[in-house]
Order: C-alpha cells, then structure tokens, then sequence
C-alpha cells in the first residue's frame, strides 16, 4: 500500500462530482500541480464537501498518492478520501 506525502498547492478550478466504477465519488480540480483527484466514499465524504464549498482560487495542504496506471495519464495526484485537507 502506498504512503500519502504532505503537499501544498493552489486550487484553480473544481470539477463536478462523478463517480468512478466502484461507486466512489470524486472531484478532479485544476491546480498548481496539474489535474487532482479528490476522493470521497459511503464513509467520507468531508473532503468533498470542503473542496466544493471554497470559492477559488484557494490554497490547501493535502497528503496525496501518484495514481495508477493508466490513471496517472489523467490526474497528477489523488487526495484519498481518508486524507486530512488543510485549507490555507
């Protein structure tokens, strides 16, 4: 299993909510570090909640994970739904 890293950055534009094939919710934002996944599911949907309720742009502190092939062709990160979100 992978380990979240800690990163900054600035959200420049948040996507609308979908749903990836097992049912979990995310958002893709625009930001400084290129497109970012952030992930909710039945149990937490917090950091969601968070993102869509800023107006940006916005800075946040995020522990994050590379995503898997073939999925890194679309995201630079994803923030896991258990992923504590600081906004700065």
């Amino acid at each position: 299993m992978k380990t979240p890293k800690p990163l900054e950055f600035r959200v420049t534009r948040i996507g609308p909510m979908q749903k990836a094939g097992d049912d979990r919710a995310f958002l893709e934002c625009t930001t400084s570090v290129g497109t970012v996944a952030f992930w909710g599911d039945g149990d937490s949907m917090i950091n969601i909640e968070g993102i869509e309720g800023r107006r940006v742009p916005f800075r946040v502190r995020a522990a994050c994970l590379q995503p898997d092939p073939p999925y890194d062709q679309r995201h630079s990160l994803w923030v896991p739904a258990t992923a504590r979100i600081d906004f700065l």
